[in-house]
């Protein structure tokens, strides 16, 4: 991609605007057709959020970010269902369950006296097993009540800065992203938390919008997905909102960049939950469920790093493999 580059500039001094303008279409298909894991997504006139204010996911804007190379950098872990409990290690810690709403565990189970010593010697739910780290969500309820469970998590790790400026997340640090407080009047950013539906024929990605959204085709599966801040203060790893030690980067002349008050980049976390499509089983009407949080807008989530860090596949080597040296990594840091 960086040669191509090098060949339109050549051509640009003196080429007439066509041949640009061709010369640049090229390299945008060979960049889509080359990168793993791209999605063809279509923006939803019927999202009910205001997108001039939420607007697309940044992930898929790449002139304000990393470039395209770097924003497929990275490496992903899977992730299986635990259980359901109303325990929050992070806002709750020591405070045995019911404490709280309740939330959909994942990965390696946080439980509230856990230790990180105690949640790196589990064994974990994760298609990575030195991925012991806690995840867990806001649970979605049908109209009973009752909680359902998404039929697979992928925590996925890439960068909106550039990859140079990019430490990997300091370990035992908290984290939390979204707003439980959100509402149809007050909706969150699309750029940290949305909902999607993704065709399993086609590949077609709609979306985004800002509460569930029941998918028009049978063949897409309804997906929510939250995006956990970048920016570190450096110091602290939790802070009594459990969100003042962290932040989002801010756009500066084109590019990402932490600001003065966490300016420590770190490796960027967002988590899929999948759904079933239409007629799957567990399958339910999205555009009926809630949140056990409230209401239809209020989806966060909260990751505690305590990820197995030495070793090739532990997270430090993944980091340096996969994002700092600028590949994609499948399973074993074998890059595909």
């Amino acid at each position: 991609m960086r040669a191509m580059s090098s060949v339109i500039v050549a051509r640009v001094v003196g080429g007439t605007a066509a041949v640009v303008v061709a010369l640049l279409a090229l390299a945008a298909l060979i960049a889509a057709t080359q990168a793993p894991n791209t999605e063809h997504h279509h923006s939803s006139a019927g999202s009910t959020a205001d997108q001039s204010k939420a607007g697309a996911p940044e992930e898929q804007d790449i002139s304000l970010s990393a470039n395209l190379e770097e924003r497929r950098m990275g490496f992903d872990a899977i992730c299986q269902h635990l259980k359901f409990e109303a325990m929050d290690r992070i806002v709750y810690p020591g405070q045995q369950p019911p404490a709280g709403h309740l939330h959909d565990h994942y990965g390696t189970l946080a439980e509230p006296d856990a230790t990180p010593s105690q949640m790196r010697q589990s064994t974990s739910a994760c298609n990575r097993p030195e991925d012991t780290a806690g995840y867990w969500v806001t649970a979605v309820l049908k109209p009973d009540g009752t909680p359902f469970p998404a039929t697979a998590m992928k925590a996925y790790y890439r960068t909106a800065v550039p990859a140079s400026k990019v430490k990997p997340i300091p370990p035992d640090l908290m984290m939390v992203a979204g707003n439980h407080a959100a509402t149809a009047a007050n909706p969150q950013l699309t750029s940290v938390v949305h909902w999607d539906c993704k065709n399993e024929v086609t590949g077609e990605v709609t979306g985004p919008w800002v509460e569930p959204h029941q998918c028009e085709s049978p063949d897409a599966k309804p997906r929510l997905k939250i995006v956990f801040p970048q920016c570190w203060d450096g110091t602290r790893l939790d802070s009594p909102d459990h969100k003042a030690h962290t932040a989002y980067p801010k756009r500066v002349n084109g590019v990402y960049k932490c600001p003065g008050t966490h300016p420590v980049a770190i490796t960027r976390l967002g988590l899929q939950f999948n759904y079933p499509a239409e007629g799957q089983p567990g399958w339910t009407d999205m555009d009926s469920v809630t949140f056990s949080s409230g209401g239809r807008f209020s989806g966060h989530a909260d990751f505690w790093n305590t990820w197995r860090v030495e070793g090739e596949n532990g997270f430090n080597s993944l980091h340096t493999r996969c994002l700092n040296e600028g590949t994609y990594c499948g399973l074993g840091n074998q890059p595909r």
